[in-house]
């Protein structure tokens, strides 16, 4: 039952939530989970950023949502448009957004 299958993989972390796409898994995999995992090894260059894009619906959103929740990391999504202003107004709030969550989580500790 196709219903029962979808549920299956929208309640899986990780991966595991993405059917296929293994070669590109494996990539993230290398170049950005396991730097992560072993910073002590100073070969790595850890990205801080991993841009996405596309045309609208192929997937971008929840491949970072699923990448971020097998890295442990944070997301910040920034909608961009074919107007530049729209997109600076949109790149300042997600700025702010991000500047915002690092306060919080330095006043939580």
């Amino acid at each position: 039952n196709f219903n029962e299958l979808l549920y299956k993989k929208s309640n899986q972390n990780g991966f595991r939530r993405i059917a296929g796409y293994d070669d590109i898994k494996q990539i993230l995999k290398n170049k950005f989970i396991d730097p992560l995992k072993n910073t002590t090894d100073n070969k790595y260059m850890i990205p801080n950023l991993i841009l996405f894009y596309g045309p609208k619906g192929c997937g971008k959103s929840l491949f970072s949502k699923v990448l971020a929740d097998e890295a442990k990391c944070n997301v910040i999504d920034i909608e961009l448009t074919m107007d530049s202003n729209q997109d600076f107004c949109n790149l300042q709030k997600s700025i702010q957004d991000a500047y915002n969550f690092i306060n919080l989580l330095e006043n939580i500790q």
